[in-house]
């Protein structure tokens, strides 16, 4: 599933682009009326899941011939070289399986490899556009309070609005909630269970590779049994 390679399925968990800790800020510019629609949701690899949830990764969108690709953005550069498998030991999110269960890839790969890849998809289904950019927006704000990034930093272009009225209209929702606060791991602590709409998503937990539908079965079943 992820990188090519097929992983148990406890590994393989959802993690919400509009997060759950911003669940009562929703009256949003961004077209859904449910937390917990399969759009506003991706399958990911655990310590990718985590990273993302604790915004030391991001997804932009980059228009590109045949349309829209979202790529992987690191915001933590301290992760540049820290394998997978490694974050996972450190923050835990390894499910009792041991680094020799898993395949050789997805256990040395590092952060930095990742950087720019793109998920890929079987059909027509997609994140919606709006969820991945807020995420990102919101993760900026925290990798430069956090001092990953400078304070005069510039985004890459994928992670700017595409337009003036685009950055207008989220601008003026973000100066209503203020009190959103920037994602991290501690305030995300439900979202495998409330995102379980997602196992009828396939191939939303692609990264750069061939989609495996044996894998992501077994993610369904995972997100179905953590409910």
């Amino acid at each position: 599933m992820l990188l090519n390679e097929m992983l148990p399925m406890t590994l393989v968990t959802g993690s919400h682009l509009f997060k759950y800790c911003w669940k009562p800020y929703l009256r949003t510019p961004l077209g859904l009326s449910d937390i917990n629609d399969p759009r506003n949701g991706l399958l990911l690899f655990k310590p990718l899941k985590h990273a993302f949830d604790d915004s030391r990764i991001c997804f932009s969108m980059v228009e590109e011939v045949g349309g829209p690709k979202f790529r992987l953005e690191l915001l933590d550069p301290s992760l540049k070289d820290v394998k997978l498998w490694d974050y996972a030991e450190d923050n835990h999110p390894c499910k009792g399986y041991g680094k020799h269960q898993i395949c050789t890839y997805a256990a040395e790969a590092t952060f930095g490899e990742l950087q720019g890849k793109a998920l890929v998809f079987e059909d027509a289904n997609r994140p919606c556009k709006r969820c991945l950019q807020f995420q990102a927006k919101q993760a900026l704000r925290r990798a430069k309070e956090e001092e990953w990034r400078p304070a005069d930093w510039a985004p890459p272009p994928g992670l700017s609005y595409n337009s003036e009225e685009a950055q207008e209209r989220m601008d003026t929702w973000l100066a209503d909630a203020m009190g959103a606060p920037p994602p991290d791991f501690d305030t995300n602590t439900d979202t495998t269970s409330v995102i379980s709409e997602l196992s009828g998503v396939p191939g939303l937990d692609v990264l750069a590779g061939r989609h495996s539908h044996a894998t992501s079965r077994g993610a369904a079943l995972s997100l179905k049994r953590s409910r």
